[in-house]
């Protein structure tokens, strides 16, 4: 589940911040919220029933414990439910959180404010690799190939360039490879940006 709603940057810092869900949410996004509850209870009753377990992103719109998708669909089943939030969602925020501290806040969906964060939209991908400082990660994991062909297309990525990283040397269809936007929500995308900037920088630069 992927609530439907998009408050604003103030109300998300506002309910970070805060013990009570029912001081943060607008009328609107609680009546949005109950709606998606309804919805999803109407479309999949019929199939899964009885519920036992909800899987979903850690958003405070389907996981807050009050106004939250998971704690409508209790009161609405009169039963609890197991709640399983996907952990890849929660790897974002480390990572964010890190840009913000060093480069500065972030300036919409899709953009932080900062210079390394601008650089980050660009098509890093046609910047030079440059003379850059390898980073040895002596227990960094080797993934056989059968299981590298089952990641996705931004996952595989990643993944080789954090070996290009370790070992100094920069493959050239590496190096070209296209990125996926950059978007908050995908921190894959994002980590791949920060690393292909970084192998595109001098020992210096970096």
């Amino acid at each position: 589940l992927s609530s439907s709603t998009t408050p604003t940057d103030e109300t998300k810092r506002s309910r970070r911040g805060s013990t009570s869900a029912t001081s943060t949410w607008t009328p609107v996004e609680v009546w949005t919220l109950h709606q998606v509850s309804w919805t999803t209870w109407k479309l999949l009753n019929s199939t899964f029933s009885p519920w036992q377990i909800l899987g979903c992103d850690g958003t405070a719109a389907n996981t807050g414990h009050m106004e939250g998708v998971h704690a409508h669909l209790q009161r609405i089943l009169k039963k609890p439910l197991f709640l399983a939030v996907c952990l890849l969602h929660h790897v974002e925020l480390p990572l964010r959180h890190l840009i913000e501290e060093i480069d500065g806040p972030t300036a919409g969906p899709q953009q932080f404010s900062g210079p390394i964060g601008k650089l980050l939209v660009d098509d890093v991908w046609t910047l030079p690799v440059g003379e850059f400082e390898p980073i040895p990660v002596p227990d960094f994991p080797e993934l056989p190939p059968e299981v590298e062909r089952e990641l996705s297309n931004d996952a595989r990525y990643l993944y080789r360039i954090c070996l290009a990283i370790i070992s100094g040397n920069v493959p050239d269809t590496l190096a070209s490879a296209k990125i996926g936007k950059m978007v908050q929500s995908r921190w894959l995308t994002l980590a791949s940006r920060v690393c292909r900037l970084y192998v595109s920088c001098t020992c210096d630069d970096a």
